[in-house]
Formats: structure tokens, sequence, C-alpha cells
């Protein structure tokens, strides 16, 4: 099946979408204490409806608190707590193609000393791993350049995979995980998404999405990496 990654035209139509300047700037504004994780989500959809009609929508992890440290999961009625973490990886779905995002927000205050150091951990690993993205580079090297990053400060528990392909799906290969020998290709469309979760800072996750060129990877999402 045919797929965003081979379609020349996917990365100007899917620029606005994935930049997240809207639906993070949405999720942002609603995340305050006393709302519950279906409040915010409930936002995020009516604004995405509102933008791109009524065959758009969103899906992916709204998890707060103590269940940030659980990696993923879909909203739920718990209500924000002041200094939850509060992750929010949202896939939205329009016109066929899909986006797919991670930010982290703390909940009511600024983040704590431990919750920025964290925070610049995962963007280290991000870094390391766009380096990568070019034609040829295979799967399994993305995940090891992230785990390697986050293992280097301390950090040795990646609980999931480092990010993937995406297009027709939301998730596509090659996934960026210790045995994948597919290779990115010119044009491929990819995700990468390190995380931290750990009690003393509550799960921590950014994601970013990328065109994989000859020239080197050019990013779509520009929404800031921060944690209020």
């Amino acid at each position: 099946m045919a797929s965003c990654r081979s379609v020349p035209r996917c990365p100007a139509h899917c620029s606005p979408r994935c930049s997240g300047r809207w639906n993070y700037s949405v999720a942002r504004e609603n995340s305050t204490p006393g709302k519950s994780e279906l409040d915010v989500y409930g936002a995020i959809n009516e604004d995405v409806f509102h933008r791109y009609g009524p065959f758009a929508w969103v899906v992916g992890d709204h998890v707060s608190g103590e269940r940030s440290l659980g990696v993923g999961g879909v909203p739920t009625h718990r209500k924000l707590k002041r200094g939850d973490t509060f992750i929010l990886d949202l896939q939205v779905a329009h016109d066929n193609y899909w986006s797919d995002m991670c930010r982290t927000f703390v909940v009511g205050r600024k983040p704590s000393r431990e919750q920025r150091s964290a925070l610049a951990v995962v963007r280290e690993a991000m870094e390391e791993a766009e380096k990568l993205l070019y034609p040829g580079t295979e799967g399994k090297e993305v995940y090891a350049s992230v785990s390697r990053a986050l293992a280097d400060h301390g950090y040795s528990d990646l609980p999931h995979h480092a990010g993937h392909a995406i297009g027709l799906d939301d998730q596509e290969r090659p996934w960026f995980i210790p045995a994948e020998e597919r290779k990115l290709e010119e044009g491929s469309v990819c995700v990468v998404e390190p995380g931290i979760y750990r009690k003393d800072t509550g799960g921590i996750r950014i994601e970013d999405v990328f065109v994989v060129t000859a020239k080197g990877p050019r990013k779509l999402s520009h929404f800031p990496l921060k944690l209020g």
C-alpha cells in the first residue's frame, strides 16, 4: 500500500497539522488544576473539528500525574492537580493522513529543577536521533542513539520504541526498535519520541515529526519544547 512516505505532496500537505501550534496551544491553555483529562481531550477535539471538519479526529495518550508513569493511556475523568506532569501524545487524522506529536506540561506551576533536567536529557536524545535521519539509516540505529543518550545520563530504562514512520497509518515501519533493519527512505516521514518516567519527575516525553531528505531531516513540528 502506498503511504505518506512515498507521496511527494505529503510534507506541504501535512505541515500545518504536524506543526502542533494549534493543538498544543489549546492543550496548554486547558491543562489547569481541576480540569479532567477528558476535559482537555474534548477541547482539543473541538478545535480540530472546527479547523479541519468532521472527518478529522484526535487519538493518542492523555495521561497525568501518577498515570504518566505508565507511559500511555486514553483520557479519563482524573482531575489534573497542581504539579502533575501531563503527557499529551496527539495523533491527528485528516484527509487520509496522520500526524503524531507529543508534548508534556507541568500543571499549575513552574517545573521543578529535576523536571527541567529531565527535559534537557530527552531533548538531547532527540537531537542525537535527528543526526541519523538520512536515507539508508536502519531503524535500530535511531533507537540505539536515543537509548544511549538517555543511558549516558543515568536513564537506562526506555520502556517503549524511540519512534517510527508515519503516513496513511499512525504508525508505520521502520520502527525505531532494537531489531528493526528496515531503512529510512528519501521522503520518509517519521517521528522520534524519547521519554523519561520517574517518580521524582513524573513522566516526561516529547515527540517531533521529520521529513527525511538526502540533505538532512526537515522538522515539521514547531510547538516549543517547554514544560510550562
